[in-house]
């Protein structure tokens, strides 16, 4: 015997498996013998004799041969279909990252519990449109937005109509109407843009401590949002003359957004019809970055929506997008 042929001896044909097959395919597929004997080139009576319990290695061969040719069809068709299927994203709409899960967290339990919570995150970070997702869920929560030219008696005035209560009278005499309405019908108050509620120039937290009022007088949930300069005054206060530690023993939860993460950025964009060159553009350039991107990032999104005008978003589509928000 030739030592070269040692060891070259094929392999037997699993004729087990190529039987078991060939069954699934006539009583559960519906394929006729004679339909398969045509394929492998055999005839249907070798076809059942083999079914029957025949042994014969050719047919089996001839058989695993078909049965790696089928499947390798269908797992091609249904790739073509599942690409054909997968459907992206045409507008830029919420996005449920860490950091939303976070602030809509905090207002469920603050409006749960009748607690107060404290969020903090850098401009852009996402506060206050996961503040609007939260609505969608709680339409009876209050949520005020605040700005620098803002007085006590304009936020107690908001909050009272957001409540619906008279504004006459003096500010006493309306925070007296608004937190009998709580008491009656306790409603999360949220408050946007908290840090702007500290006086510029007099330091005086009189604002934030009315917020305090209302949810020690009114029983109701409070969450107030801001810069996390918001931290240090609630903590040391904005001056030496007043700080803001009766409403900070108060809070029962606070949470810092950490911002955007690369894997969240990576997850979001994989969602729009995009070259990976413009993906990884995205990425590399910082349009999400963490301290503070999401603003940028859908920014960004809708106006590369807008110039690719239904098509796929390339590269040059997102700098010229870049370019715009930019500007």
């Amino acid at each position: 015997m030739s030592l070269a042929l040692v060891g070259k001896k094929e392999a037997a044909v699993d004729q087990d498996q190529a039987r078991e097959w060939l069954r699934y395919m006539t009583e559960e597929r519906g394929v006729t013998k004679e339909e398969i004997a045509r394929q492998i080139g055999v005839s249907r009576p070798l076809v059942s004799r083999f079914a029957s319990g025949l042994d014969s290695e050719q047919v089996a061969a001839k058989l695993l041969e078909l049965k790696a040719a089928v499947e390798a069809a269908e797992q091609a068709q249904a790739s073509g279909e599942a690409a054909a299927a997968q459907e992206y994203r045409t507008t830029v709409d919420f996005m449920m990252t860490e950091d939303a899960k976070r602030v809509i967290g905090v207002c469920k339990a603050c409006a749960k519990e009748r607690a107060m919570g404290v969020i903090l995150g850098a401009p852009g970070s996402g506060k206050t449109t996961a503040l609007n997702e939260y609505l969608k869920q709680d339409p009876r929560a209050i949520l005020i937005t605040a700005d620098v030219l803002m007085t006590s008696k304009q936020l107690v005035e908001e909050i009272a109509q957001a409540v619906g209560v008279e504004l006459g009278g003096g500010l006493r005499d309306i925070m007296q109407r608004v937190v009998a309405a709580l008491r009656a019908e306790p409603r999360l108050i949220i408050v946007d843009e908290a840090d702007m509620l500290v006086s510029s120039s007099s330091r005086t937290v009189r604002k934030l401590e009315i917020l305090r009022m209302l949810y020690d007088q009114g029983k109701t949930g409070v969450v107030v949002c801001g810069l996390p300069r918001l931290r240090a005054w609630l903590t040391r206060g904005p001056s030496l003359r007043e700080n803001l530690a009766q409403l900070y023993s108060r809070v029962s939860f606070l949470r810092e957004l950490q911002g955007v993460t690369k894997d969240e950025m990576q997850a979001i964009l994989a969602q729009f019809n995009m070259t990976p060159a413009a993906r990884e553009y995205l990425l590399a350039r910082g349009a999400a970055r963490e301290a503070g991107g999401m603003r940028r990032l859908t920014t960004i999104l809708r106006r590369a929506l807008d110039i690719a005008d239904g098509g796929v978003i390339n590269e040059a589509i997102v700098m010229a997008a870049e370019e715009l928000t930019l500007k």
